[in-house]
């Protein structure tokens, strides 16, 4: 790996493994990192092996001969500790959930082959299967206990991941719906994702996912997934299918196959997926231009926009304070703004789709009477999930002139 420079990294995270990639500057696409140099091992066990008495660490395959060969202590599944946000022991010591997923994480980006990788990132994508609040949580402390700063750090689960993937290939490739065929040994599912051009942004987001049991045998396995792809795919015109997941085979995958390719301009198969998707959204969300107009809707992604008028120099200007497509577990939002002399706070929502935006009024009861723009308001927004935010409002006076009551105000807003 030559890429010393502004690295964008995409990790996949699961119970049972992890990937890595970096952003290749040069080829305008995310390159795999294996886990042994002059392989394709690129998704690598979720293990992690402490030395004894020493803060060493082994991850991976790594992991598995220490543990076996070395009288390595293997601690308790990192991701799964994440899951529960729960701490842990570990050759005699307490770790929290943060610090373990940490500890597996700096070995995972040692991979990179260059010192210092968190120094050298630009920006870091993290994908997961499904994201929950302490998941999301464990992850951020994780990131920044590596010394990752917030605006670096992107997380998403394996729907948005697919959306950035599939975004960022060639406009032929979802130039119309977009499949995603995943193999769990022999469950598989059909998830199918369309775009929706009739609004601003274009919004993008997944039917219910279908799922159906594969025999073993091989050719009764061929036949079972033809008619499930004949039967999935319909009168439906794809322009990419995306295969991925341990179960499919070329060898066995004759009838389905030709049914795949009947039914979609694109078929692609590989297990990099995700992983790539992390990284393509690290680079779109700080670098990246191409998908302005374009959003992706997923479950825990919030679908309306708050906003306060506010005056700047002397022009009156809107500012947004969530914007229709952020997770609800992305942080909370926080700002600080002077008051021009009102008690109350007027706060503009508007769903994605809607024309007409609906004011939600925080009152500043108790909130003392000073001049005009004297008094400066901490504004904290969060979200306890998709559906709603708590917008928290604190009273920092005026430096020497006000005296700070520190009175906060708080409003739940519907979203």
């Amino acid at each position: 790996m030559n890429e010393v420079r502004n690295l964008l990294i995409g990790v996949e995270l699961s119970e049972r493994s992890a990937q890595l990639c970096y952003y290749d500057r040069r080829l305008k696409e995310p390159v795999s990192v294996p886990m042994r140099v002059g392989t394709n091992l690129y998704a690598f066990p979720m293990m992690l092996v402490k030395l004894p008495g020493k803060d060493e660490w082994r991850i991976g395959f790594e992991a598995e001969y220490f543990r076996s060969k070395e009288g390595g202590i293997a601690a308790p599944n990192p991701y799964l500790a994440a899951c529960r946000g729960e701490s842990v022991q570990v050759d005699g010591r307490t770790m929290t959930a943060e610090e373990l997923l940490a500890s597996f994480l700096r070995e995972t980006l040692r991979l990179l082959g260059v010192p210092n990788p968190v120094l050298l990132a630009s920006g870091i994508g993290i994908v997961c299967e499904i994201l929950t609040a302490t998941l999301s949580d464990v992850i951020r402390k994780a990131l920044l206990l590596l010394g990752f700063r917030p605006g670096q750090c992107f997380l998403a689960d394996k729907g948005e991941s697919f959306f950035y993937y599939c975004y960022s290939q060639k406009p032929d490739v979802y130039v119309r719906s977009l499949a995603l065929i995943r193999f769990f040994g022999d469950e598989v599912t059909f998830a199918e994702m369309s775009e929706n051009r009739s609004v601003r942004p274009h919004t993008s987001e997944f039917k219910e996912a279908k799922r159906a049991v594969l025999p073993t045998d091989p050719q009764a396995r061929d036949e079972a997934f033809y008619e499930h792809v004949i039967n999935w795919t319909g009168e439906t015109s794809f322009s990419g299918i995306f295969l991925t997941g341990e179960g499919f085979g070329t060898d066995w995958a004759k009838l389905s196959l030709k049914a795949l390719s009947k039914a979609s301009t694109h078929v692609f198969e590989g297990d990099n997926l995700f992983a790539k998707g992390a990284c393509y959204m690290a680079y779109e969300l700080l670098e990246g231009q191409g998908f302005r107009g374009r959003l992706y809707l997923g479950p825990s992604l919030i679908r309306s926009t708050l906003a306060l008028d506010v005056i700047e120099g002397s022009q009156q200007q809107v500012l947004t304070l969530i914007e229709a497509g952020r997770s609800c577990y992305a942080g909370d939002v926080e700002c600080d703004l002077i008051l021009d002399g009102r008690q109350e706070l007027l706060i503009k929502t508007k769903r994605h789709g809607e024309k007409d935006f609906r004011m939600e009024i925080l009152e500043l009861e108790g909130l003392p009477e000073r001049p005009r723009r004297t008094t400066r308001l901490h504004l904290e927004l969060h979200c306890p999930d998709e559906t709603r935010c708590v917008l928290t409002a604190e009273d920092l006076g005026f430096g020497e002139l006000f005296e700070a009551t520190h009175l906060k105000w708080s409003r739940e807003i519907q979203l």
